[in-house]
């Protein structure tokens, strides 16, 4: 029996070879059409464009702060004899101008961080206890800090102080009770407070012993006992 004969008329048969081939001529398909078109173009320049923005952004070098203007405090500093003190932060500049101000003569007296004759204060000495309990009998002058306005001379109220000294050893309580102003008991007294002759005078009286002779403050002469 002779073999089929093909006819030459017929459509030849798809090979596995054709079968994943696409025809020249045949239509891509939707999604093809898609990603290629000019509006998928523009979108992908979009992204790119807001990627590279947000790189220049982060990358870009910050600005240092300008620095902060420091504060400036003004104080009144009458005891130096200045008329202010000024402190600027925060670099704890300090700055004194003593302007135009006349130095108070009461505030000019050195008597204030030195002897009344003008010698240096020592240092308290290690065995000065941190705190002590006192009282004081106070005879202002004409020119101390809260004087009525008929006090006394300087030296009239350092002569009354004087004599009020010899009765406080036996009587503090009368020396105080007849004393223009203080009290037998003015509580607990830390170190760091009273200028520094009132408090080295303070500071190393032993308990129950009065000051040997009147400390002159800017509010006038106290005669001093230590209670403990």
């Amino acid at each position: 029996m002779s073999p089929p004969t093909r006819d030459p008329e017929a459509p030849d048969e798809a090979t596995p070879e054709d079968a994943g081939s696409t025809a020249p001529n045949e239509a891509p398909s939707p999604i093809a059409q898609e990603v290629g078109s000019p509006r998928a173009a523009r979108a992908v320049g979009a992204v790119a464009i807001v990627a590279a923005g947000a790189l220049i952004w982060f990358a870009r070098p910050r600005a240092e702060p300008p620095p902060a203007e420091p504060a400036e405090i003004t104080l009144p500093l009458p005891e130096a004899g200045l008329s202010e003190l000024r402190l600027a932060l925060p670099d704890a500049e300090l700055v004194i101008d003593a302007g135009d101000a006349e130095p108070d003569p009461l505030y000019a007296y050195s008597g204030w961080r030195t002897w009344e004759d003008g010698g240096l204060v020592p240092p308290l000495p290690q065995t000065a206890p941190h705190a002590v309990r006192f009282g004081a009998a106070l005879f202002p002058y004409a020119g101390a800090e809260f004087a009525p306005s008929d006090a006394p001379s300087r030296a009239d109220a350092k002569a009354a102080a004087e004599k009020a000294i010899e009765q406080a050893a036996t009587d503090f309580a009368r020396v105080v009770a007849e004393a223009p102003s203080g009290s037998p008991d003015l509580g607990l007294m830390h170190r760091g407070i009273l200028e520094p002759p009132v408090e080295y005078s303070l500071f190393t009286l032993k308990v129950g012993d009065v000051s040997p002779h009147p400390v002159d403050t800017p509010r006038g002469y106290w005669v001093m006992k230590r209670l403990r």
